[in-house]
């Protein structure tokens, strides 16, 4: 999505939301998601970290793992409401920052809106939920899957190097209408 967001219309945004039980490889598949969509997947991320992140990188797919621990443990309002509302390329949060150097505050806003991919257990937002395609994870015990994903997949890199030239040659081609 986000090497078409260019052509895309502005409340085109999916999010993926991969859901399951324990040892299901949901941190594997978010972490390939992400790879894929040449995102950025973080682990516990402070609200501050995030806001940073898409502030400097506008569209950029995010993967967080855990979001369901992640808002449960700390309560944090600040990042279920990032991912309830970044939900669209144009979505902007306000807030104020400090200036360096000089005393005050300065109102600034943040486009955080982008793809998102996070992975959870139980007690995902109910409003996050309907607006991401989910994913239902099965624990699995594979001995090959699981040596092949320490050792990672060469392939990887080759499919994500063909989504890159398939995009490029899809922005050459198409356009927003």
């Amino acid at each position: 999505q986000t090497r078409l967001m260019k052509i895309l219309p502005v409340d085109s945004v999916v999010y993926v939301g991969i859901l399951g039980e324990f040892s299901s490889a949901k941190t594997y598949l978010t972490k390939l998601t992400t790879f894929l969509a040449g995102g950025e997947m973080v682990v516990d991320p402070t609200p501050a970290y995030i806001l940073r992140q898409i502030g400097m990188n506008p569209g950029m797919t995010l993967g967080i793992d855990e979001v369901d621990q992640l808002v449960r443990d700390r309560n944090n309002q600040i990042i279920i409401s990032i991912l309830r509302m970044g939900n669209s390329w144009e979505a902007y949060r306000g807030f104020v920052e400090e200036q360096q150097g000089k005393k005050g505050k300065v109102p600034i806003k943040i486009n955080i809106g982008g793809p998102k991919v996070f992975n959870g257990y139980d007690s995902i937002d109910k409003a996050l939920l309907s607006r991401t395609l989910t994913i239902e994870m099965k624990r699995w015990r594979d001995i090959d899957m699981v040596v092949e994903k320490m050792l990672g997949h060469k392939k990887l890199k080759v499919v994500r190097l063909w989504l890159e030239q398939r995009c490029e040659q899809a922005l050459t081609k198409w356009n927003p209408d």
